[in-house]
């Protein structure tokens, strides 16, 4: 751990021993289901792009996603990480330049990967994705218990266990997630029109929302509660990769990201928010990279690669680093410690000592 705080200290002109006050005042966490670093460093996967298996109409997705230099596809693909936050903030996980960061749970599946973002620790007995209250308090949780902080954090999110992972019954967090409705006293006329469409639309997948759903009430709910740490978890890469279904994928990744780019401008535009918000972007998991077909999925035994995720940074704290090269080594564990952090709040999660952050100002 030395060798990465020095490394730390070295890239972003920090150390913990100097006195510093954040302009920071809210976060926002913003999660991708499944992406896997090798399209948000390098853009389209060529081998998927040409295959009629998984891209049916290979065309039309290489004349919106291709390009020979993988720098100008990745910007095809995710035009506001390669603009604003590879100018203005900082990009980890590049496993080509040495920049690795990885799950320290052993199962590489969605409710692991979450729990030990949000917990700060993995935990060896949350080997599934079952409907069962997580028995750790996140990093949500505790901070909802701090002064100034009750009733300012929330999660929306596409994924129907994402209650269960915040534990709703006993952390009291609002979560407006999977095929459910908004619910409130004060209903904005967006939210109640929200809810009306939803209701008269047949959900795609049983146990995921569409993101652009899921992204209106984000933002709906934004605008009635401003909160002060708000969890937004989008979850069709995921399952238009357990598909096979390459090209929607990658389209999903292009809609996630301008839809990151509108809530960004959204919170500039806004004073409570503007040049005080810390925005930060993950992956809860991997996926496999041996051939064609474990891209599809995901887990510790079958799927090497699976525990390869990444991790993005925006915000009046975070020096302009880019694309960080360094070689060395994050942990998922590190989000729930990067979001104290900002907030200036003492996390200490269960089962170790500490959750230092990925990077530092």
């Amino acid at each position: 751990m030395k060798g990465l705080w020095t490394i730390l200290c070295f890239i972003l002109i920090w150390c913990p021993a100097g006195a510093q006050e954040f302009k920071t005042e809210n976060v926002i966490l913003v999660t991708f289901d499944g992406l896997r670093w090798q399209e948000v460093f390098a853009g389209a996967d060529k081998k998927l792009l040409r295959s009629e298996k998984y891209t049916p109409n290979p065309d039309a997705v290489k004349n919106h996603f291709w390009h020979h230099d993988p720098q100008e596809r990745r910007k095809l693909l995710m035009p506001f990480f390669w603009s604003n936050i590879a100018t203005q903030g900082q990009l980890l996980g590049n496993r080509k330049h040495g920049n690795k960061m990885n799950l320290a749970t052993r199962h590489w599946i969605s409710y692991p990967g979450y729990n030990e973002m949000l917990s700060g620790a993995p935990d060896p007995i949350l080997k599934h994705n079952r409907k069962i209250h997580n028995p750790n308090v996140t990093v949500l949780e505790w901070v909802n218990q701090q002064p100034g902080f009750k009733g300012k954090v929330a999660v929306v999110g596409s994924w129907n266990l994402l209650p269960y992972i915040v534990n709703t019954e006993r952390s009291g967090i609002t979560v407006n997630a999977g095929n459910s409705l908004a619910t409130g006293r004060n209903l904005t006329p967006e939210e109640l029109r929200l809810n009306e469409q939803f209701t008269q639309t047949k959900p795609r997948w049983h146990s995921v929302r569409q993101d652009t759903i899921t992204f209106q009430y984000g933002m709906a709910y934004l605008e009635r509660e401003r909160p002060r740490l708000l969890h937004l978890a989008f979850g069709e890469t995921d399952e238009h990769a357990h598909e096979g279904n390459y090209g929607a994928y990658l389209e999903s990744i292009y809609q996630s990201d301008a839809m990151i780019r509108q809530l960004w401008e959204w919170l500039q535009s806004q004073e409570q928010y503007r040049n005080k918000t810390t925005l930060i972007i993950a992956t809860d998991h991997g996926r496999g990279y041996l051939n064609k077909l474990s891209w599809k999925k995901h887990g510790r035994f079958w799927y090497p690669g699976s525990n390869h995720v990444w991790a993005a940074i925006l915000g009046p704290d975070t020096p302009p680093a880019g694309e960080v090269k360094l070689r060395q080594k994050n942990y998922q564990y590190q989000i729930a410690g990067t979001i104290a952090y900002f907030l200036g709040l003492p996390f200490r999660p269960h089962q170790s000592p500490d959750s230092p952050p990925m990077a530092n100002p």
